[in-house]
Parts: structure tokens; C-alpha cells; sequence
């Protein structure tokens, strides 16, 4: 699905955006980052860390990328995660801060055929490469992927989670909505599980908007398509994640999927 191009939102300058209720601060616009887009499928595509703000990016020239932003004096330093490997509108990558202040910065080409990250040690200078380490990739044969969205939640500490797109059959035939655990995450003995299917559709491609209650439930918001496939539905479904890596599926109103 495209990035829309014509809908904006225009805040004059000195005013405060409400949103949920809750009004920001008052504060003139400044640039995070001058040739950057993100889609909305990839999450976060933001995280505030104490005085910082993190923003990954996809480019004009195919690069991917994020931004550090120190937010009391509006400081803005750039990294390129990869070289250019592909000019479209999907590819921002999306981050996880790990429990020893390390951020994993997670991106790739839309349908990809490897998951990509790159870790950030969290506390060097955010735009010298000595900062970060090499570009990990990891494929299972399960793909292309789209759209990585990770977590970590509080009822399994070592434990995160990475939902993405994946085409199930390695076409765009069938594509779902599916996660995998990875136990420790950023070290050498990391241990990456299968993919599980959670929406999967013949001949559809679904959108989502995931969101955690940060200890042990996903909620998913979900299309039953695209667009172009016709008149679509939106769905809303949530997840229990028990210790050990089993998620148990729910409808609203709490009756088991």
C-alpha cells in the first residue's frame, strides 16, 4: 500500500497538536530529517528515550536509515543502516531497545527475502559507525517479509517478538500476518523461533496496526485487504503472550479465536 501523499496535517507554529486528549507541548516545527518517509505499517517508526527521540527513515537514494534527535536543544545526527538496496516508501526501519540500553534497528526491502537489523550500543556517538555493529541477517525460507514490527514485554524479559507480513507460500498469492520469538536478541546465542500465522489470506493482502500493553497482550488492528481488492473490513483481535513464548488469540469481547 502506498504512502498517501495528499493528507496532511498543519499545525501553526507555537501551538500545541492535541491527540488522544492530551495536548503536546507547545514548540516550533524543525526538521528530523530532510530526505525521509516511512509507511505506516512499520513500528515504531519512533521512540523517545529519555532526552532523545529515534526515528528510522527510508530515502531517495534506496538507503535505509534512523535519526537521533536530542530533544531540548533539537540536535539532529544521522546513520545510514544500509547502502542503497531499494527507493521505495515501505522500507523505514523500526526499533526495540533491548534491557541493557542497546536499540535494535530493524529494516529491509519491501518483501524482503532476509530479516535485516543492526544494533546500536546506545550510548556512543550516535553518527560514527564505531557506535554500531555489522548489518545481522537472518532468513528462514518462510519469506519475502514486509513491515517488521518488534516488542518486548515485561511478562518474559529475554524474550521479544517480531511481527511482520510474510508470504506464506513465497508469492503474493497468500500473505499473512506472522510472528516469531527470538530468546536474547542481540547476543551470539540468540535462539529465533519459527514463524506463526495469526491473519493469513488467499489472493488478499491485509493491514495492521499493532500496539502492547508493555507486560503481555498485542492488540491488532487489521483490514481484511487492500484498497484496490474491492470494499475491505476492519477487524480488531487481541493476544495474551504467556511466559515461554505461547500466544492465546481473542475476539473484542474475549471469546477465544
Amino acid at each position: 500500500m502506498a504512502t498517501p501523499t495528499a493528507d496532511t496535517l498543519s499545525v501553526p507554529a507555537g501551538t500545541a497538536v492535541v491527540y488522544g486528549g492530551r495536548a503536546g507541548g507547545a514548540a516550533a516545527p524543525f526538521t528530523v530529517r530532510a530526505d525521509g518517509i516511512w509507511t505506516w505499517f512499520t513500528a515504531p517508526e519512533a521512540i523517545q528515550l529519555g532526552d532523545y527521540l529515534y526515528v528510522g527513515w527510508g530515502d531517495s537514494t534506496g538507503k535505509c536509515g534512523a535519526t537521533q534527535v536530542h530533544i531540548p536543544t533539537q540536535a539532529v545526527k544521522q546513520f545510514a543502516l544500509s547502502s542503497a538496496i531499494e527507493i521505495d516508501d515501505h522500507n523505514n526501519a523500526s526499533m526495540l531497545r533491548l534491557s541493557d540500553g542497546r536499540i535494535v534497528f530493524f529494516f529491509g526491502t519491501h518483501n524482503d527475502q532476509l530479516t535485516r537489523y543492526r544494533i546500536y550500543d546506545g550510548s556512543g556517538d550516535f553518527a560514527d559507525a564505531a557506535s554500531w555493529g555489522a548489518v545481522v541477517t537472518f532468513g528462514m525460507g518462510q519469506g519475502p517479509y514486509s513491515y517488521p514490527n518488534p516488542c518486548r514485554l515485561s511478562n518474559d524479559p529475554t524474550r521479544s517478538w517480531l511481527f511482520q507480513r510474510r508470504w506464506t507460500d513465497g508469492t503474493a498469492n497468500s500473505r499473512a500476518l506472522a510472528y516469531r520469538s527470538i530468546v536474547n536478541l542481540g547476543d551470539a546465542g540468540a535462539v529465533w523461533g519459527a514463524y506463526t500465522d495469526v491473519v493469513k489470506r488467499s489472493n488478499f493482502a491485509p493491514y495492521w496496526r499493532l500496539t502492547y500493553d508493555g507486560v503481555g497482550r498485542v492488540h491488532v488492528a487489521i483490514t481484511d485487504g487492500h484498497p484496490q481488492q474491492g470494499q475491505i473490513s476492519l477487524y480488531h483481535l487481541y493476544g495474551d503472550i504467556g511466559v515461554g513464548g505461547a500466544i492465546a488469540w481473542f475476539k473484542s469481547d474475549g471469546a477465544p479465536i
